[in-house]
Parts: structure tokens; C-alpha cells; sequence
């Protein structure tokens, strides 16, 4: 499943909206960044380079959590008893 899809199922469990409306404001939001990025170019790039660092940190802090995890779990296998929970 991409990302997109993944965040679109979870945002359409955690609201009451249909289907369609969330798609409308999607093409909303998207439609008001476009303007933005048109009327101001300057804040737009310094505005997707945030945005770019943000997404590039959050996918390496999901890896090293599942480092984490995957780490947990090959002690739990080597050396059972050693990680309490």
C-alpha cells in the first residue's frame, strides 16, 4: 500500500467525512498551495524545503524505531528473559 493510500484510509477512519468529500478537500488544499507557490515563489521553496526535511526525518526516526524493534526481537530469540516488558 503507498503512503498516500495509507494516509487517506486513516483519515477517512478517524472522520465522519464520505469518501468524496475528503477527496474535494485534498484537491482544495492542493489547488491553495499551487496559488501560493505561484503568488509567492521565494517562501514556497523555503516552505517545501522544511517540508522535505520534516518527511526526511520522520522516515528516519519509523527506521530506527524498527531497528529498534527488530534488535528487541533477536534478543528476545538469543537471550530469552533478557528484555522485560
Amino acid at each position: 500500500m503507498k503512503i498516500t493510500e495509507w494516509v487517506y484510509q486513516f483519515i477517512l477512519s478517524q472522520t465522519q467525512l464520505s469518501p468524496v468529500a475528503l477527496k474535494w478537500i485534498g484537491v482544495a488544499l492542493l489547488l491553495l498551495f499551487l496559488l501560493y507557490a505561484v503568488r509567492q515563489p521565494g517562501r514556497f521553496l523555503k516552505l517545501v524545503v522544511v517540508i522535505a526535511l520534516f518527511v526526511a526525518l520522520g522516515y528516519a526516526a519509523y527506521d530506527v524505531v524498527q531497528l529498534g524493534v527488530e534488535r528487541g526481537h533477536q534478543l528476545e530469540k538469543t537471550q530469552p528473559g533478557f528484555i522485560n516488558e
